[in-house]
């Protein structure tokens, strides 16, 4: 499933989902006459998202507490991408300003979402590798 995610993820960053999805909903706020408002919705959807991480986090903390520890830190990294990822589509000023600086040659928002897919992929190494083959 964490793979399944992956692919879809990059699949929509491919096709820049995120950039229409942000567009589309500043279009929309703007069209409806409620941009000036924006700064405060902004605000209350990161709350709702932070919000409904931690409630995802206990739910999953619940689900795997029987698996290993691989699988649950790589639910926990994918979660924690997918919390980096629509709290960035919401286009908060503050996080955008943080995570499109540059860092060592990349956007700092690159360095998380790298760090997240190494972290999952190292998990998913690791694994492997402690299967036995053939299974």
């Amino acid at each position: 499933m964490i793979g399944v995610a992956l692919v879809l993820l990059g699949a929509a960053k491919l096709l820049r989902l995120q950039d229409a999805l942000t567009g589309t909903l500043r279009a929309a706020a703007q069209g409806g006459g409620w941009y000036g408002f924006h700064r405060e919705a902004q605000g209350l959807f990161a709350l709702v998202v932070v919000l409904l991480a931690f409630a995802g986090a206990v739910f999953a903390a619940r689900m795997l507490r029987q698996s290993g520890a691989g699988l649950r830190v790589a639910a926990g990294a994918l979660g924690a991408l997918l919390v980096l990822l629509v709290v960035r589509a919401a286009s908060i000023h503050a996080i955008d300003a943080w995570t499109t600086a540059e860092a060592a040659g990349m956007r700092r928002g690159w360095w998380l979402e790298a760090a997240a897919a190494a972290l999952i992929a190292g998990c998913a190494a690791a694994y492997r590798r402690s299967r036995p083959s053939g299974s």
